[in-house]
């Protein structure tokens, strides 16, 4: 059973883990004290909103200790379009406790939740299987307001019976696990994701002015620009750091080192 030191010593690392891979493995790590492989996660842009859209997931990582095959899956996951069948994607928008999935559920694959198998989901995990040897696993679905949606999976080798046993035991932890680790990368995913992103010099110059405590019709006057277009840049800029007002975008580019010229 996982003690309550066990589960406080996971919290206490993955806030403090010094990247997103790094909070991803000490999560991976408590799920093998918890009988599993191991455990990774996949999140999907912040602008999704339904089943029926499906773009490549922002990120999908695993924890090292699930070893190259996961990373080989990973990749292969998202360069061969296979997100477009991923069963547990499908049944995050129905639930949001943990669900069992197994390869031994075939043809439904997931337990407990009313969806019709798919050809293209039962050649996933059959793929899935072969490829890493998990035969199913543990999925915890994944969503806040404003936020990303996807889901953490405790991965396993073991038989249906097994996983559903590991459920009843450890359902309502695997669900505060996964908030806490959602919690605490939430940042981190934004930053991965805004890496991937440049911020315009206009963009970049109306931050830095608000960020020194200019205001809009000053930074206006200063950069030769009208009131509302500063606030079209500013607007932009928050977008593209997945930030909800200024003060959280210039918190957010100050920590990505974009503002590091402020005078």
């Amino acid at each position: 059973m996982a003690s309550q030191q066990m589960l406080r010593s996971c919290r206490e690392g993955i806030y403090s883990a010094p990247s997103l891979p790094a909070a991803v493995d000490v999560l991976s790590d408590l799920a093998v004290q918890l009988g599993f492989l191991g455990a990774s996660c996949v999140f999907w842009p912040r602008n999704h909103h339904s089943v029926g859209e499906m773009p490549p997931p922002g990120l999908r990582a695993s924890g090292r200790n699930l070893g190259v095959a996961a990373e080989a899956w990973n990749s292969s996951y998202i360069r061969t379009g296979m997100f477009r069948s991923d069963f547990v994607f499908r049944a995050c928008h129905t639930t949001a406790v943990p669900f069992v999935w197994s390869y031994d559920n075939l043809p439904g694959i997931v337990l407990g939740v009313e969806q019709e198998g798919r050809i293209g989901e039962a050649l996933g995990i059959e793929r899935l299987w072969k490829t890493t040897g998990f035969r199913g696993g543990i999925s915890v679905p994944l969503r806040t307001p404003g936020g990303y949606f996807g889901y953490v999976a405790f991965v396993s080798n073991n038989p249906l019976r097994e996983l559903s046993t590991l459920c009843e035991d450890y359902s309502d932890r695997l669900l505060g696990i996964a908030y806490h680790f959602y919690e605490a990368i939430a940042d981190k995913l934004v930053l991965e994701e805004a890496r991937g992103r440049q911020l315009t010099p206009r963009q970049l110059d109306c931050l830095k002015l608000i960020a020194i405590g200019k205001t809009l019709d000053e930074a206006a006057e200063i950069l030769g620009l009208s009131y509302s277009t500063v606030r079209f840049h500013l607007k932009a800029a928050a977008e593209s750091l997945g930030a909800f007002n200024r003060a959280n975008a210039i918190r957010k580019a100050a920590s990505l080192g974009l503002l590091s010229e402020l005078e």
